[in-house]
């Protein structure tokens, strides 16, 4: 028989020596899937610190300077990106900034004080997670240190509020309109700084800011990138809502650029589980802040650093006891206990997190708020988020593998696969089932992916469509790996 060459013509009588060259893929090539970022926040589109980027555009900033350029300098989106580098600066960050709503209202809120101080210290405030540090000298009126306050929280542009100074009471205004700035932490000697003598406080908490962005045109602005892991600063309902069907839309067969959502979500516990039973999204994490002080949006940016890091070396890896740079541990009364809180939390569709030895934030448990099937069972099927990452990958690298090796082939039954050339690009029935399971057994189960091959074996179909015959269907059903996270262990001591 001859040999089927991919370029060269039979209908040559040049006399030469031709060569080509025709890759082969081998099977135990694993696929590269470089995750992308996309982070969604508000940004600055007026004022002295209007952000140089068009609203609603895909932009990617290098660094933290970059992105307050482009979105304004103390922004949402700005601070997001500067929390993202501080947890990864290897996976590639995309930005869509969108405008603060024209009918929107700034949150407000306030700290009075009051008295002279007596033993003079630095008046610590911490804003979102940042300290302000303001002079109080011995003999200062509280109205002289408000003064200070005031100018020192003036002069850090990266903060999410402004403040004016009248009569000892200090107004903090969100920069932002909407409810984000309702979220921003306001207190006192966070590091546990001495509190000037004589001086007392009173604070007002933010409230009041109302009008979200639209997120109908930040759906338009995402086109049909994919984003793997999805960073939002808004968490209002309707734009998880409309994130959920965007989300949905893309993990189908026909768009195939599939993606998971994370959200840093502040209130109390009652708060929270409300909000999260309230969603049955397998593509949407919500993490409780559980009164951290930083910025819920810096710290959503934060967690999706650290998991788009870890879930892209490995998907089916679990990310508890991973650390989260740059996120205020909540102080020991806000936080709260494995049991009950914690432990019912994760059946309602919140993660959790808590607080190593040396005061860091880390994971404990990463779960999406899918709990029922369509028909209202109960469903653990998607509840890890190692699960839709690791399906995710799975998808990619099977169909990367199929484009690789068998990009021009032709499709015959399996009557004749013995009398076909060796050489022939031919795909057939039984060379695509013998292709599914060689993957999974020289990728997928070393790479610790899937487990159970004589199952996947037994269980995979592979047949010419009925309606379509240039098409060959598979179903296979891969056993996904678990994450080791409980040891339970029974000692029976002999007395």
């Amino acid at each position: 028989m001859g040999i089927a060459f991919p370029t060269l013509s039979d209908a040559i009588r040049i006399p030469f020596a031709y060569a080509e060259f025709d890759p082969m893929v081998l099977a135990d090539d694993a696929s590269l899937m470089p995750y992308t970022v996309l982070l969604i926040g508000q940004m600055f589109t007026s004022g002295e610190f209007k952000g140089s980027a068009a609203p609603l555009t895909i932009q990617r900033p290098m660094s933290a300077g970059e992105a307050a350029n482009l979105f304004g300098q103390g922004s949402m989106l700005a601070s997001m990106c500067a929390a993202y580098l501080k947890a990864n600066t290897i996976t590639k960050m995309l930005c869509i900034g969108v405008a603060d709503a024209a009918e929107g209202t700034a949150a407000t809120g306030a700290l009075t004080l009051n008295g002279t101080v007596t033993s003079a210290a630095p008046l610590c405030l911490y804003i979102g997670g940042t300290r302000v540090r303001a002079s109080a000298p011995s003999g200062a009126t509280a109205a002289q240190v408000a003064d200070s306050l005031t100018t020192a929280i003036n002069s850090d542009k990266t903060l999410p509020v402004s403040a004016t100074f009248s009569g000892g009471q200090i107004t903090l205004t969100a920069r932002h309109k909407g409810e984000c700035g309702n979220d921003v932490d306001l207190r006192l000697n966070y590091a546990d700084e001495t509190m000037p003598g004589g001086i007392t406080a009173t604070f007002t908490a933010m409230t009041g800011g109302t009008g979200n962005p639209d997120p109908a045109p930040i759906i338009a602005a995402m086109q049909d990138e994919q984003y793997h892991v999805i960073g939002i600063g808004m968490t209002d309902i309707v734009t998880l809502a409309a994130l959920k069907s965007e989300l949905d839309d893309r993990w189908g067969p026909m768009h195939q650029i599939d993606g998971q959502a994370l959200m840093v979500k502040r209130g109390t516990f009652g708060t929270c589980t409300t909000f999260a039973a309230a969603r049955n999204d397998k593509h949407l994490t919500i993490i409780p802040s559980e009164g951290s002080p930083t910025n819920p949006w810096e710290d959503c940016a934060a967690c999706v650093g650290i998991v788009a890091y870890y879930g892209n070396n490995d998907p089916a890896r679990g990310f508890n006891t991973l650390t989260i740079p740059g996120v205020l541990a909540p102080a020991k009364t806000d936080r709260w206990p494995n049991y009950p809180d914690k432990n019912q939390g994760l059946f309602e569709g919140l993660s959790t997190r808590f607080v190593n030895a040396s005061g860091e934030v880390c994971f404990q448990k990463l779960i999406t708020t899918y709990r029922l099937n369509a028909a209202g069972a109960d469903d653990t099927a998607f509840l890890s988020l190692n699960s839709p990452l690791t399906l995710s990958y799975l998808r990619h690298d099977w169909n990367n593998y199929l484009k690789l090796k068998y990009p021009r082939h032709k499709l015959a039954g399996d009557a004749d696969a013995a009398r076909f050339d060796s050489t022939q690009p031919i795909m057939t029935p039984s060379l695509g089932k013998s292709e599914a399971i060689a993957r999974c057994a020289d990728v997928w189960v070393p790479m610790g992916l899937v487990e159970g091959l004589d199952a996947f074996k037994r269980s995979i179909l592979c047949a010419r469509n009925d309606k379509n015959q240039n098409r060959l269907d598979w179903m296979f059903e891969p056993d996904l790996v678990n994450q080791f996270e409980i040891a339970g262990t029974l000692i029976r001591h002999i007395v």
